[in-house]
């Protein structure tokens, strides 16, 4: 089921791909093992490294296959590391970018959240996730949250190659056609039927 799940994941970024837009895996490492909700505190996962392997497997397959981006989920891993996983130069750099090798733009998740809000302030989030090698810091739906993070990072410096590896997320140039009429859509409509008949 499994390899499965990572066939479909590589062809809907594919998918994707074709009609000009980014992929974007999340929310790694995963969040298959926690139910409090991260968007109003911040989920523990007393799991070591070794028992997240099966959570991982989806983000290492897509990584080999040219992921573009990631989002980070807003976990704790006490086990791993005493910051979120969002937040965690240990998860960013030291395993995502290291360990994987993944050359793709980085996504912490909401900062306004109430899994960073452990954290501290807005800038002392945004602070975490930068100096973690996060690329992008979005601030969803917060006003002011934006404006004291924008007025609290003034001399912050961005990661080492992470205009470019954002750069590299924006679409191509494609004129949008429905996808029913396309052969490309009615083959893909069958192997799922098929998938779907299988499981």
């Amino acid at each position: 089921r499994q390899r499965q799940m990572c066939i479909r994941d590589r062809a809907f970024m594919a998918g994707l791909q074709s009609a000009g837009m980014a992929a974007t895996g999340k929310h790694y490492p995963g969040h298959g093992q926690v139910a409090p909700d991260s968007h109003k505190e911040l989920p523990i996962d007393e799991r070591n490294y070794a028992q997240l392997d099966r959570d991982l497997q989806p983000f290492k397959a897509l990584i080999a296959a040219g992921l573009p981006s990631v989002m980070m989920a807003h976990i704790q891993y006490p086990a791993i590391d005493r910051l979120p996983a969002s937040l965690s130069r240990h998860w960013v750099t030291d395993r995502l970018r290291g360990e994987y090798g993944f050359k793709g733009a980085v996504f912490t998740d909401d900062l306004s959240m109430g899994g960073a809000a452990a954290m501290g302030s807005y800038t002392d989030r945004a602070s975490l996730a930068l100096e973690a090698g996060c690329d992008m810091l979005p601030v969803c739906n917060y006003r002011e949250g934006v404006i004291e993070l924008l007025d609290g990072l003034r001399q912050s410096q961005q990661p080492s190659g992470s205009q470019q590896r954002v750069g590299a997320l924006r679409g191509t140039a494609k004129t949008f056609q429905p996808a029913q009429p396309q052969s490309i859509w009615q083959q893909a409509h069958n192997a799922m039927s098929t998938l779907l008949d299988i499981a």
